[in-house]
């Protein structure tokens, strides 16, 4: 036989070995369950496997657009693929996986429908429209034959002799886990070891709401606390709910009494709380809060104000108390805080009780900060109005009015305030603060 005929001979018994496997094409119209049809796509994967003609199809995915329900794909089958296999398929829509499913692929000529491929449970035949692809038989794997199992298993905590469930883990000498001993409230420490979380005789006490001694009638301004506050730093004062500010409203004597400063001194009907740290070896009672409904004050309006550069007078801040809100035997306690920002010029403000003049004061440049108190008592006669008015330079000074209100009306209070000259000092009404106390 020539040269020429053997290679040629080679040569067409090759072409079968280098021919592409052959397909089958899966076309179908998808549909939702509203009757529209289907826009997302379908990633097909699966796993190695060989075809009937001993083609090699390796692992790998392709994703299928499906638009306005239209889907087709050619896919190399594998109903007797080895070893057995099956092709996922997960659509998808809106970006949100909708469903997953398994195909068996025949071999065919003639396009499939999905039906025709799907895989569903309850049919153990292997074949296509509706059968299980079973897996092939599997032999068990050994801890052993796994590379680097058994080191790394060794590497893991394991149990230890004094292992329990529900008490914290501790790791004992030997490197496995045991449980901390001792009793539930007990805190576990670094060494695994437990016992008492704190050393009581160690322990601060706390007083909370406790009510001073002392007389509440708008001249005594001392009041005596059970015990001495412990750092002084932790007491905290309530007047009527309020808390107050040390250094600004009292101070803290070395006896561990409070002393009122005189703008501040509480008025009849005020309720006072006191809450602090004690030492240690201090043996005051710790007293239970009270109900807040007990104390009845009823915030009308808290806020902050606006500022003017302007001489005329403007208005910085106002709180309207609705109509039939006040009745006799009410009182309404008014707290204010201005800011002036330059020394160039100094400015005048003024509270009004409806038309009613409750302040009025005039301060120098210099003027920092100014603050007011003030009561408006409700009797069957009219209101009586008080406040007193002081700043970081401004004197304090006490001023009392009358006031007719008609109960059934809405009744405002004002704030103003304006420059002695124009430029560009500020004043602002930096907050204020109206305070119902309903009659008893």
């Amino acid at each position: 036989m020539s040269l020429a005929r053997k290679v040629a001979i080679l040569l067409c018994a090759a072409v079968p070995l280098l021919a592409a496997p052959k397909l089958t094409t899966i076309q179908d119209t998808i549909y939702k369950a509203n009757g529209t049809r289907f826009n997302g796509t379908a990633v097909i994967s699966w796993m190695p496997f060989d075809t009937s003609d001993h083609s090699v199809i390796g692992l790998q995915s392709l994703s299928v657009q499906i638009t306005n329900g239209a889907f087709r794909v050619q896919l190399v089958p594998n109903s007797d693929a080895t070893p057995v296999n099956t092709y996922t398929v997960q659509y998808s829509s809106d970006g949100k996986q909708q469903s997953t499913e398994a195909w068996s692929v025949p071999p065919s000529t003639t396009p499939l429908r999905i039906k025709d491929v799907r895989v569903t449970a309850g049919n153990s035949t292997g074949s296509t429209g509706g059968g299980v692809v079973q897996p092939p038989s599997q032999t068990p794997i050994t801890e052993a034959t796994v590379i680097g199992l058994l080191t790394d298993l060794a590497l893991r905590p394991v149990r230890g002799s004094g292992y329990t469930t529900g008490r914290t883990a501790v790791v004992n000498d030997n490197g496995a886990l045991d449980s901390a001993s001792g009793n539930l409230g007990d805190c576990v420490h670094v060494d695994g070891s437990s016992g008492p979380c704190f050393d009581a005789g160690l322990l601060p006490g706390y007083v909370d709401f406790e009510t001073p001694a002392g007389v509440v009638d708008g001249t005594n301004a001392v009041f005596t606390l059970a015990d001495v506050p412990n750092p002084a730093g932790s007491l905290t004062m309530l007047r009527n709910g309020l808390v107050q500010q040390a250094g600004l409203d009292f101070s803290i004597q070395a006896d561990g009494s409070v002393q009122f400063l005189p703008a501040a001194v509480p008025q009849p009907g005020d309720v006072l709380l006191a809450s602090y740290r004690i030492a240690a070896e201090s043996s005051a009672p710790v007293i239970a809060p009270p109900n807040i409904e007990t104390l009845k004050v009823q915030v009308l309006c808290n806020n902050s104000g606006a500022g003017t550069s302007g001489t005329s007078s403007s208005l910085l801040g106002s709180c309207t108390i609705p109509a039939r809100t006040l009745a006799i035997g009410d009182r309404v306690e008014i707290r204010f805080n201005l800011a002036h920002q330059g020394t160039a010029s100094g400015f005048t403000f003024q509270v009004l009780w409806d038309q009613a003049l409750m302040a009025q004061r005039t301060a120098t440049a210099h003027e920092g900060a100014v603050t007011g108190h003030g009561d408006a008592s409700i009797g069957p006669a009219g209101t009586t109005l008080d406040m007193q008015t002081w700043g970081t330079a401004l004197l304090l000074e006490s001023r009392v009015a009358t006031a007719s209100d008609v109960l059934n009306q809405d009744i405002t209070v004002d704030f103003l305030g304006s420059l002695a000259a124009a430029g560009t000092d500020t004043v602002s009404l930096q907050n204020y603060t109206v305070l119902r106390y309903p009659a008893q």
